[in-house]
């Protein structure tokens, strides 16, 4: 039976065992849109990432090992048991990252694809011959498990991503490491739950869990000790650099994906009123989340500019609320608020007009806004809130 994630004291998974920080502390991730806490979870500091990483190397000498049909049954049924959990899932990333319930069952959605998807790959390890000159000699070459898989993912779509660094590694042999997001960990640790319910042997996933300040020290222990071999990180630019030349100290492959958004270039036959719908979908449904996907810079001829302020005013989202409540929610953290409340009187002096629609400090919230520089080319930037 699996363990149930209790978000207000939740553990971490080390080697099959759900416990605390070795020294007993905990931090506490609060809700977005309401400033309640949404979970309190261990806050493992770097002898808590040793433990993982013994606890993984020591699962490789059997899991990697094991046979490929018998990976491909777990992983099918790892996905059975999500389905079967989406909701539970679904609602405590809604209440972590302020993002909405429907979102939060689209990642699940996603994710369990994804892990059938893993099954297959279970037998997709395969070798090849290779050319030689020897006579009478046949030349192969095979491919292995390496060891222990260091998976970094990031809250803004939490189960998508942190499925996503495990599932191959998992597939292929290795066993893994998954270093939670400080916004959703509660949301991770249900990885976790659910691979215990299927059944994974102990060891081969481990999920931990830290408080913001204590993260330097953290993957500082997974990239730099000896027993860890790769390294997946998804998240900020700046945080890949340094991830990048952490491993590159230790001669450790490194697979990153990281921030950058290139602008959306519209012309002047484009279908203004689609895109238009297409922009609020994409900050409606998302929450103004930091994703590569979304068009948060857009070009446009000069002479549709005005079409378009008029168009984005008519289009701005109305109700905003509970991300449990409403598919129509912009929530932000704290940090952002300074950030988003600049916008407006910024632009000003460079001959920008701000349409911008609601904005409470109290609940984090914002609706779409549009800032139209008719001075600078006739740009239009079709803003949500993004922060790092």
């Amino acid at each position: 039976m699996a363990h149930a994630v209790e978000a207000h004291d939740a553990k971490q998974f080390i080697n099959g065992e759900w416990m605390g920080a070795a020294d007993g502390t905990t931090f506490q991730k609060k809700n977005p849109y309401n400033g309640q806490v949404a979970s309190q979870v261990a806050a493992g500091k770097r002898e808590d990432a040793r433990r993982a990483i013994e606890a993984a190397h020591t699962a490789f000498q059997s899991w990697g090992s094991s046979a490929p049909g018998v990976r491909r049954l777990l992983f099918l049924k790892v996905a059975d048991v999500l389905e079967r959990r989406m909701q539970e899932v679904a609602k405590i990333t809604a209440e972590e990252t302020g993002q909405t319930f429907g979102w939060g069952m689209f990642n699940c959605i996603f994710a369990v694809g994804t892990l059938r998807e893993a099954a297959a790959q279970a037998y997709g390890a395969i070798g090849e011959v290779i050319p030689t000159d020897l006579p009478d000699t046949t030349a192969m070459a095979i491919r292995q498990p390496v060891g222990v898989v260091v998976g970094i993912a990031p809250w803004n779509a939490p189960m998508i991503l942190g499925i996503r660094a495990i599932a191959a590694p998992l597939a292929y042999g290795n066993t893994v490491i998954l270093k939670a997001s400080e916004e959703c960990p509660a949301t991770h640790l249900m990885i976790a739950s659910i691979f215990e319910e299927a059944g994974f042997p102990k060891g081969v996933v481990n999920v931990i869990t830290n408080a913001p300040p204590d993260a330097a020290e953290v993957v500082d222990e997974l990239i730099a000790n000896p027993k860890t071999r790769r390294i997946s990180f998804t998240g900020s630019t700046k945080i890949g650099k340094l991830i990048a030349e952490s491993a590159g100290r230790h001669l450790k492959r490194v697979v990153l994906e990281l921030g950058g958004k290139a602008p959306l270039v519209v012309l002047a036959d484009a279908d203004l009123e689609g895109l238009l719908d297409r922009d609020q979908i994409e900050l409606i449904v998302v929450g103004g989340l930091q994703l590569v996907g979304v068009a948060r810079r857009q070009l446009f001829p000069r002479r549709v500019v005005d079409q378009i302020v008029v168009g984005v005013g008519a289009h701005e989202c109305d109700q905003v609320g509970d991300c449990l409540k409403t598919v129509e929610v912009l929530v932000l953290t704290q940090k952002c608020l300074p950030l988003v409340a600049r916008v407006a009187p910024a632009g000003r002096p460079h001959g920008v007009a701000v349409t911008i629609g609601q904005l409470q400090a109290d609940r984090h919230e914002v609706s779409s806004h549009a800032a139209h520089n008719s001075e600078r080319g006739g740009r239009i930037e079709v803003r949500h809130p993004r922060c790092r």
